[in-house]
Parts: structure tokens; C-alpha cells; sequence
């Protein structure tokens, strides 16, 4: 399988022999500490595996948390989904409570940009179910004081992440949600700006998000009391470890997600390892 953007970027720095460290040293200062034996999804460039939280984690929820997840974000489960995500870790706090770190990662600028819209229409009952959910999640915070914007209707990506984040925390596992940007990847300037720094990265989430009304700039890094385990909320970057390879043209091939093609012809040639 070809990949580039952020997806590549992901699964090249699980398997770079310092992912472990640097994961780590992004989230000390909640308290939250990811062990080298523990479960990530993906695992790497062997396992590519995403967590999907109600549908597919391994052993990153037990049964009775999955159903519970599930549940809450969908009336009819039988064919539809839930959101995938670049990666997710288990981990530990306060030396033995069982915790997650969760990462929401971007290679581009238009690639965190484009997320800005309402969730595309699906099944009617789902659609209300994901969207009762997310405002669940906004008025919970709001109670505790916290402003935020979160919505089925504005900004989905992010929403959905909040929220799914705030329920894990919600049922009793501490959560770290991370917003990743890999910065330095010119080969995708064809796709949309690259991100150029970890000071242009920070600006445009954290300030985007606050002036759209989604999500006050002051909560981000902050320890976030839901009632059940505590959560927090994270901006990051990494230099990417290697360059996307892309055609010169993007005309007629459809994008995933990511924001990125989806269409297997699009890519060149299979991408070299990393440092080669």
C-alpha cells in the first residue's frame, strides 16, 4: 500500500525506536505515561490497524466500555461507522490507572482547515444520536465552566474527537487527546500548504478553534474534571521523518479524510524507507 501525509508520518514514527520517549515526553505534564509494552493502534507499518472506539480497539477497551461507547454515539450500529482513529495508545496514570492517549494527526494546513464543516447526512437516527451526543459532551463542560462550541454541525472532526474523548474520560479512563501536526513534509504542497513549524501549527488550531467559538484557548494544556477521570487536550508537532511523493496533478482522483487521495494510481512510486 502507498501512503504519504499523515498517515505516513504516523506510522513512520511508531516504528522510528523513539516513538516510546517522544510520546512521552508530549504528554508529562498531565501525568499520563505511556509504557513500551503497552497497545497502540496502529502498531506500525507491519499492523496499520486503526481504533474505531465501539467497533474495532483490540484490548484498548474491554467489552462493557466498547458497548457503552458504542451505544452512546449510535442508534443503529449494523453498518454504520464511527470515527477512525491516526492513533491511539494505552497508557497509565497515576502510576497504575488504566489511561488512553489519543492523537488526531495533520500534514497540511488545508488538511486541519477542511475540517471546518457539519457532519455529512447518514442514516437520520445516527445523525441525531452523534449529535446528541457531541452536545452532551458541550453542555457537561459548560457546567464545569468551560465555553466550548463542539457541534454536529460545525467543525465535526474536532467535535467528534472532543466529545469521544470527554465520554472515555467520562466512564473512568484518564484521556490525553493529542492535535499533531507534522511539519517539514514539502512534498505535499501540491495537496495544501505545508505546515511549517510548531509556532505556525500552535496558531493556527489553537487561535482558529477559539475565534470560531468551538474551543476556548485557555483549556487547551489544562486538566479538565468530567466527573469521572480527568482529560486533557493537547497541541503537538514533530518534524516529519521523511518527504510525501506526489503526481503534479490532483485532477479527477477523489480525497480521503485526511484530505489526501484516495485513489491507489495516484501515487508514484512506492515511497522510499525513511532516510534512505
Amino acid at each position: 500500500m502507498r501512503m504519504a501525509g499523515s498517515r505516513m508520518h504516523v506510522l513512520d514514527w511508531l516504528d522510528s525506536g523513539v516513538f516510546v520517549p517522544s510520546m512521552n515526553a508530549m504528554i508529562r505534564n498531565t501525568g499520563v505515561f505511556m509504557p513500551a509494552s503497552g497497545e497502540r493502534m496502529p502498531a506500525g507499518w507491519t499492523d496499520r490497524d486503526e481504533a474505531r472506539f465501539g467497533k474495532a480497539s483490540g484490548t484498548l477497551l474491554d467489552a462493557d466500555e466498547s458497548r457503552t461507547i458504542l451505544d452512546w454515539w449510535l442508534a443503529k450500529s449494523s453498518g454504520a461507522n464511527v470515527p477512525n482513529w491516526d492513533l491511539a495508545c494505552s497508557a497509565l496514570f497515576d502510576g497504575d490507572q488504566r489511561a488512553l492517549v489519543l492523537v488526531e494527526a495533520k500534514a497540511h494546513v488545508q488538511e486541519f482547515t477542511a475540517s471546518a464543516s457539519g457532519k455529512s447526512t447518514g442514516n437520520p437516527q445516527n445523525d441525531y444520536s452523534i449529535g446528541r451526543a457531541i452536545d452532551e459532551a458541550a453542555a457537561d463542560l459548560l457546567q464545569r465552566g468551560h465555553t466550548v462550541g463542539i457541534s454536529r454541525d460545525r467543525w465535526y472532526q474536532f467535535s467528534n474527537r472532543v466529545a469521544f474523548a470527554w465520554k472515555l474520560a467520562l466512564e473512568g479512563l484518564p484521556t490525553v487527546l493529542i492535535y499533531l501536526g507534522f511539519h517539514g513534509d514539502l512534498g505535499i504542497s501540491d495537496i495544501g500548504k505545508p505546515i511549517r513549524n510548531d509556532d505556525q501549527w500552535r496558531e493556527l488550531v489553537v487561535s482558529t478553534l477559539n475565534s470560531e467559538g468551538i474551543f476556548p484557548a485557555g483549556l487547551w494544556e489544562q486538566r479538565i474534571d468530567t466527573g469521572g477521570a480527568p482529560l486533557w487536550v493537547l497541541v503537538r508537532s514533530r518534524e516529519c521523518l521523511r518527504q510525501s511523493r506526489l503526481r503534479t496533478s490532483t485532477e479527477g482522483f477523489t480525497f480521503d479524510e485526511h484530505g489526501m487521495p484516495s485513489d491507489v494510481e495516484f501515487w508514484r512510486d512506492e515511497i522510499s524507507d525513511a532516510g534512505s
